[in-house]
């Protein structure tokens, strides 16, 4: 294998030509790409030391492909970022009524609780679709999801009441897509070089600032200061939302054009470097994406997928348990509690800086939850003491008392002021900041961190399930989130808090 020259990926590959020099009888079914992989320790590398990778691992790592990877990322992220940054657009579509002031905790409910119980389902069936279908369909539902969206801000005299339960709808949707997204793609990173996973983690955290920077580019060129809800800028929301459709068919066309000419030279080079071994590997849906040298599925006692989910939870439990904790913190709090916060000081300000203060909130999180996603990236960032991650994971529930002290303000349905429970004792915008840059790095970090390092815990054999399993429980606790920030709502201002 030529380091510098051969560029090799393992994506599945579904068509049956896909080259003339890979013998007919090594392809069989319909399409997941199998690579040989010695049975070694598979070590931490940097994406810098890609060009050093252990030899003896015969999955290359290539910098187009942690880009890839990146990409994938990206779009996982696409829907749930989508919703809940576009907080000028529903608070306009939805105001006069019992939503306006927290739509942003039924988006967080409905689309963590059917992520969350989609997760659970694929994970239970995922053996009996292939990656490729699993990646393919589920790109093609979110751009689905993304061009109603469009269409749907081009119609601003559509009824409040009929736009909230299609709003719902398309939520819904997208939250199936993902899930089943997130289920292939972290299932692919689980079995290969740990540097792909810390990839999908970074293009998750580029997923959020990319449409924050969108929503502000758009608030700031269209935005009267006299008006906050001109036409203007119903007009211009189209480009929000058209965005995030480019983004993602840019993901579907580049994994079916780009991927499929990488997975060519990545399935010959594998079968080339076999020593020893018999290259003739049969490929159906219930085959692993990579197949390890040294395997003997004879002298294997077989499992049933339950028993397999609960031997390879029992590796990673402790790990689950801190991921699952990590989003409970993050998800009760963003947005729907930090999207509430104001400047301390309100009335000395611009309606400039006034109006984007939610904005930018949102942007210093997406940009630091992204910094800690890269942070893992370098191996001097690596902590692998299951101790300290879980004693950091924990002590993250300081954040919600913080935040609680902070300038939460909620209005009725007609407008006006909340009384709080809670005095108001941060009365700094830029303690505030403090507080939301660590609360947002430590997420980015914690999350990327236990996502790279738990399929080391497994056996080969079980690195793609683990990947799931961790997929599975990351949605869960953010479904357990989005629901306590219904407690937390409810604590500050003392009202119902599914209603206004």
């Amino acid at each position: 294998m030529n380091d510098n020259n051969d560029i090799n990926e393992v994506f599945v590959e579904e068509d049956n030509a896909v080259n003339n020099t890979i013998q007919e009888e090594n392809i069989e079914g319909n399409g997941e790409l199998i690579i040989e992989e010695d049975k070694v320790q598979q070590n931490y590398q940097s994406i810098e030391n890609a060009e050093n990778f252990d030899s003896s691992i015969r999955v290359e790592i290539s910098k187009i492909g942690y880009v890839m990877f990146i990409i994938f990322g990206l779009t996982m992220l696409c829907a749930w970022n989508l919703w809940i940054t576009a907080v000028p657009f529903f608070k306009n579509r939805l105001s006069g009524t019992i939503f306006q002031d927290n739509f942003q905790n039924y988006i967080s409910i409905v689309f963590m609780f059917t992520n969350t119980l989609s997760s659970f389902i694929i994970l239970k069936i995922q053996q009996k679709i292939s990656i490729n279908r699993r990646i393919v369909g589920s790109l093609m539902l979110l751009i689905f999801c993304f061009l109603t969206t469009t269409i749907l801000s081009l119609m601003p005299d559509m009824n409040p009441y009929v736009f909230f339960i299609i709003i719902m709808t398309l939520i819904t949707i997208s939250a199936i897509s993902t899930s089943i997204l997130q289920n292939g793609g972290f299932g692919l990173a689980a079995q290969l070089p740990n540097i792909y996973m810390q990839g999908i983690m970074n293009g998750q955290g580029l997923a959020g600032a990319v449409v924050v920077f969108v929503q502000i580019a758009i608030v700031i060129n269209t935005q009267d200061t006299e008006n906050d809800t001109t036409p203007a800028f119903l007009k211009n929301m189209y480009l929000y939302f058209l965005t995030v459709v480019l983004i993602t068919l840019t993901c579907l066309i580049g994994y079916l054009i780009v991927i499929r000419k990488i997975a060519t030279k990545a399935i010959n080079d594998s079968i080339n470097n076999t020593e020893g071994e018999n290259a003739s590997c049969s490929i159906s849906e219930e085959t692993p994406l990579i197949q390890h040298n040294g395997e003997n599925s004879e002298n294997q006692v077989v499992l049933s997928n339950d028993q397999r989910i609960v031997n390879t939870f029992k590796k990673i439990k402790i790990q689950a348990l801190a991921l699952f904790c990590t989003f409970v913190v993050t998800l009760s709090l963003f947005p729907s509690i930090i999207s509430g916060i104001e400047s301390i000081n309100k009335e000395k300000n611009s309606n400039y800086y006034n109006n984007l203060f939610v904005s930018i909130a949102f942007l210093i999180f997406t940009l630091f939850d992204w910094l800690g996603k890269v942070m893992p990236g370098y191996p001097k960032f690596v902590i692998r003491n299951t101790k300290i991650i879980n004693v950091t994971s924990f002590s993250r529930i300081l954040f919600i008392f913080l935040f609680m002290i902070c300038n939460v303000q909620f209005k009725d349905t007609y407008g006006n002021p909340l009384d709080r429970s809670v005095p108001i004792l941060i009365r700094s915008d830029v303690l505030y900041f403090i507080i939301l840059f660590a609360f947002s790095l430590s997420n980015g970090y914690i999350s990327s961190l236990l996502l790279m390092i738990t399929p080391d815990l497994v056996d080969d054999d079980e690195k793609e399930l683990s990947g799931s399993i961790m997929v599975s429980v990351l949605t869960f606790g953010l479904a357990s989130g989005s629901i306590f920030s219904f407690a937390i709502r409810a604590i500050l201002c003392k009202c119902n808090p599914f209603i206004s």
